[in-house]
């Protein structure tokens, strides 16, 4: 399945190609990275970790300038409609390699996805076309809600059975469209030792792009599969956690941190307290480990401000989720359910990116301006990839030793 997927990527990329004049380096690009994320998913699988680590290393290795395997004149040749067409393309495909779905159905869903998508960027796009915001801002605005057109589709259809491949489908296809997004742009440039350096510094910041996805996501799936009036209601708090960071501008984000809390910590089941608090130790560690031999100079998003102040602050909100977790676990109801991994290591983005925009006008600063913002999501993006790889090795030990420490205890 996976071979059949690949090739039609490759057929698919390569009429593009030839239709849009592009060199055979970039065709010879795309090739590669397939190559190498079916190389990489195996090695994930022998080691019994997700096939999409294998596809996050690929991103890595073929983005990397210093392998020589991508052309500098790769971005700015594609053209825009061309640029989001492939990346669509690309992340439903790798979505649905993860999924491990069909062919026929993988075809079915995507050319729902793909239309409905495109077609409610394109009028996104257009109504902010006037506004005088960035072009990245609007750019990142239309895939978001691009991203929830099969919601809209589901909402005022009603049709529950169908709601659940879309809505997969919608999410696994902006996430990885924006990963790839930020494969192609932290890892491109003369700057990539620093802009490796400045991937491990907003380690919680970088949860904030897509914690919005995830949460909402849990929440579609455990509230509105049975009844769609709730997702009608719902859709606009939806825009309110995607545009966050355009949102707290109109004082939305009061709003934003008490709906977040509650959602976020009432999806966990009482036997996954653990790992919450252990999920959150270790991602301290690992800021903390990196953060503080980051110079001052090179945290640009940071200003001037301290680090040590930074990961105090951090720490203060990282105790206060573990005790509003326990809270909402004790006096709310709830059911055991094994949620996907990667939930167990969501920081509190959100809350962290409240208080820098509250202490550190240089990180508000940094939001203006069309590089700027471009700048911030790419290694956004890249930090997101490093801190899965990292607190994953970490938890893949600690459930190994659980898993002996288990054993020791049934033989005895």
């Amino acid at each position: 399945m996976l071979n059949i997927i690949s090739f039609l990527i490759i057929i698919l990329a390569s009429l593009i190609g030839i239709k849009g004049g592009y060199i055979p380096n970039q065709l010879l690009n795309l090739g590669l990275l397939i190559v190498f994320a079916y190389i990489f998913s195996l090695i994930a699988r022998f080691f019994r970790l997700p096939p999409v680590f294998g596809y996050i290393f690929a991103g890595i290795i073929v983005g990397n300038e210093g392998f020589g395997l991508v052309d500098k004149s790769f971005l700015p040749d594609m053209t825009f409609i061309g640029d989001i067409f492939l990346m669509i393309l690309i992340s439903e495909v790798v979505r649905y390699i993860c999924k491990e779905q069909s062919l026929k159905q993988f075809l079915r869903y995507f050319l729902i996805g793909i239309v409905s998508s495109f077609v409610i960027y394109i009028l996104t796009l257009g109504f902010f076309a006037p506004l005088p915001i960035p072009l990245e801002a609007k750019i990142i605005m239309g895939l978001f809600c691009a991203t929830f057109s099969p919601l809209m589709i589901y909402a005022f259809t009603e049709k529950n059975e169908t709601a659940k491949p879309y809505i997969q489908l919608s999410f696994g296809g902006y996430t990885f469209a924006i990963i790839l997004l930020g494969f192609l742009t932290a890892f491109h440039g003369t700057d990539f030792t620093l802009r490796i350096k400045l991937a491990f510094m907003p380690i919680f910041i970088a949860a904030t792009s897509i914690i919005a996805g995830i949460v909402w996501g849990f929440a579609t799936e455990k509230l509105i599969y049975r009844t769609a009036n709730y997702l009608k209601g719902l859709y606009p708090l939806a825009i309110i956690f995607l545009l966050y960071p355009l949102a707290n501008k109109f004082g939305f984000d009061i709003l934003f941190l008490a709906i977040g809390i509650g959602i976020h910590n009432g999806i966990f089941s009482e036997r996954e307290k653990s790992l919450i608090e252990h999920s959150s130790i270790s991602s301290l560690f690992v800021f903390t480990l990196f953060g503080m031999n980051l110079s001052l100079e090179d945290a640009f998003l940071l200003g001037n401000s301290n680090w040590r102040l930074v990961a105090i602050l951090i720490t203060f909100f990282i105790f206060t989720r573990i005790i509003i977790t326990r809270l909402t676990l004790h006096f709310m109801p709830h059911e055991p359910k094994q949620l996907f991994s990667m939930i167990y290591f969501i920081p509190s983005g959100p809350m962290s990116l409240i208080i820098l925009y509250r202490i550190i006008p240089a990180f508000e600063k940094s939001l203006s301006g069309e590089t700027d913002i471009f700048k911030m999501y790419s290694i956004i993006t890249t930090s997101i990839m490093i801190i899965a790889i990292f607190i994953s090795i970490i938890y893949l030990i600690f459930k190994t030793s659980y898993a002996k420490i288990s054993q020791q205890a049934v033989d005895k």
